[in-house]
């Protein structure tokens, strides 16, 4: 090979090195058809979420003030409706459809943590049965095993959580 054709060769060799990640998505709700329960009436739920959660990277807690986006690693929809798809399903499988009214959830901290948690503190109200009722939630949950799956499996057991809360299940 002479140093005509090695010149391209190297250069091509150089430019596949620096191909980008496939980006993967994720949804906060089960991709299987089956974990839902179609015919189940669903509850209107109105979820606000913090500015700092709106990118569509899953985010990372470095410390106190320092927060991370994975790049390659986002939701699949904005993550203020797939809060209130989880609720939304949750919450009708817990206190039925027409129970339940005017719900609403302002989600304030949503993410993981160098430490292998994910956070979950909101607030929320709703009508139930005629009654108003609202509170605060703050949970944890630690990751079953490293990577941005188990990461993803925790936020959606931590939204199962706050709607056993708000239907008064806990």
């Amino acid at each position: 090979m002479n140093a005509s054709t090695a010149a391209p060769l190297i250069l091509l060799a150089l430019a596949s090195c620096g191909s980008t990640p496939r980006t993967r998505t994720y949804s906060l709700a089960p991709f299987d058809p089956a974990a839902v329960a179609p015919d189940a009436p669903g509850v209107r739920v109105n979820v606000q979420i913090a500015p700092y959660l709106a990118p569509a990277g899953l985010v990372l807690g470095e410390g106190a003030h320092a927060r991370s986006y994975a790049v390659h690693h986002v939701w699949a929809e904005p993550l203020d409706v797939g809060v209130a798809r989880v609720l939304d399903v949750e919450l009708a499988r817990a206190v039925g459809a027409g129970r339940l009214e005017d719900v609403r959830v302002a989600v304030e901290q949503f993410h993981g943590d160098e430490s292998g948690v994910v956070v979950l503190r909101s607030t929320w109200s709703a009508v139930v049965d005629g009654e108003e009722r609202g509170g605060r939630f703050w949970a944890s949950e630690s990751l079953e095993s490293d990577g941005h799956d188990a990461m993803v499996r925790a936020h959606h057991a931590l939204v199962v959580r706050l709607a056993r809360e708000i239907a008064g299940a806990d």
